[in-house]
């Protein structure tokens, strides 16, 4: 296996495992959802399928990668799809709720 691919492989294990431990804490209630804007903790919640979906897809891609499958590389442009979504959608929920930065003029002026 080349560095490369072992990388890859690597990161796709710790990415599906780094996503699954977060939604355990969340589940077992060791990491709190605040209601930090209105309606927060609903949004938050509403994506443990989709969460879910990139779990399955980190570990297909090492898994595929370790078996020297060329599916990998369909897995892996659908996880990095995904996550690019996911962390666009994230962003810019999070700069129009405030989260990321108040642009209000009163948190301009601040």
């Amino acid at each position: 296996m080349k560095t490369s691919h072992g990388w890859i492989c690597a990161l796709s294990f710790l990415t599906g495992a780094g996503i699954l431990l977060q939604w355990i804490l969340v589940w077992t209630g060791r990491f709190p959802v605040k209601e930090s804007v209105p309606g927060f903790r609903n949004y938050f919640l509403s994506f443990q399928v989709a969460d879910l979906w990139l779990i399955l897809l980190a570990f297909l891609t090492g898994t595929f990668i370790l078996l020297k499958n060329p599916k990998a590389l369909l897995f892996g442009i659908a996880l990095g799809s995904a996550m690019v979504f996911f962390g666009l959608y994230s962003l810019l929920y999070d700069l129009n709720t405030g989260l990321f930065y108040d642009f209000s003029t009163g948190g301009m002026c601040q």
